[in-house]
């Protein structure tokens, strides 16, 4: 499930080594596994927040459109384009939804 073929009903949930902190509505991430660190913009930060293990992709992409002055489409993209670059270095990982 990377990029455009990401199945959008996968549930987000925050890898356990990563470790985050908000500072200035930016997420700075360790990946505690290789050392790494990371820096989310607002957007991209709003979108880790709500990756709880709880909602699909389509719903923080429906959520995004409540909050920001975006389409469907552009937030759907947006979304997809940031799971796929976080699965890619071991910060989320995408779960199947429980009734697949």
């Amino acid at each position: 499930m990377v990029g455009d073929d990401m199945d959008l009903t996968a549930i987000p949930a925050l890898a356990e080594g990563a470790i985050y902190r908000t500072l200035d509505n930016e997420a700075v991430i360790l990946n505690v596994d290789d050392g790494h660190y990371y820096v989310l913009n607002e957007t991209a930060t709003a979108i880790w927040n709500l990756c709880n293990g709880r909602r699909s992709l389509q719903d923080i992409a429906a959520l995004l459109c409540g909050e920001y002055d975006v389409s469907p489409e552009s937030a759907r993209a947006s979304v997809i384009r940031l799971m796929s670059d976080l699965v890619q270095v071991h910060l989320v990982v995408l779960n199947r939804p429980a009734d697949a």
